[in-house]
């Protein structure tokens, strides 16, 4: 933010490790910690924030103004949007499709668990989310590629998918929704460019 307050978020357990995120300085201080982890029940929500901070970690974006930004979970298909608001920053949807297997003795994935999110990126308009669906298992190389892009608005509406004929690894869109630029694996990378309809 212009205004110095903060510089950007995170998602490191600092502090109270019960917060799944911490606006920080630029000096990278803590200035507050904020947001629940996702818990599938009674008995995961007891285990450690530190853990559940390694179980659901992901990829963050931010719209263009800064006033809205998305958590896209790697290890299960989740998605938690927020707003920032004049007390603080304020969960506007929380997508809780699937829940990562795991053994909380380790933050390890189970490889026969499908990946979810590999990269996210978003703009005023519209949130872009690259999604896997495969396990480690069957292929490690071919779980942390996607052929699927899923486009959100921010009140955590799935508006479409778009289907790529080539796998990916990293996607950004244009500030006015216009193009997608990826990183493309076909089979060496690429940096490919997609028209948005």
């Amino acid at each position: 933010m212009k205004n110095g307050l903060y510089r950007r978020l995170s998602v490191k357990p600092e502090g109270n490790v019960s917060d799944r995120f911490f606006l920080l300085d630029e000096k990278g201080n803590s200035i507050v910690g904020f947001g629940d982890y996702p818990y599938r029940d009674e008995k995961e929500k007891r285990v450690s924030g530190i853990i559940r901070g390694e179980i659901y970690q992901g990829r963050l974006a931010s719209n263009n103004r800064g006033t809205r930004f998305v958590q896209a979970v790697l290890k299960s298909k989740i998605m938690v949007f927020y707003e920032k608001e004049k007390e603080g920053w304020k969960c506007i949807k929380e997508n809780l499709e699937s829940f990562p297997a795991c053994n909380y003795n380790s933050p390890a994935m189970d490889a026969e668990d499908p990946l979810g999110y590999l990269d996210v990126c978003a703009t005023d308009s519209h949130v872009y989310a690259l999604y896997s669906g495969k396990n480690y298992r069957d292929d490690r190389d071919a779980a942390f590629l996607g052929q699927t892009v899923e486009v959100y608005r921010w009140d955590g509406t799935l508006v479409k998918r778009l289907a790529s004929d080539v796998p990916l690894r990293n996607i950004e869109v244009t500030k006015d929704d216009n193009c997608l630029y990826a990183v493309a694996y076909a089979p060496e990378p690429v940096l490919v460019r997609f028209p948005l309809p």
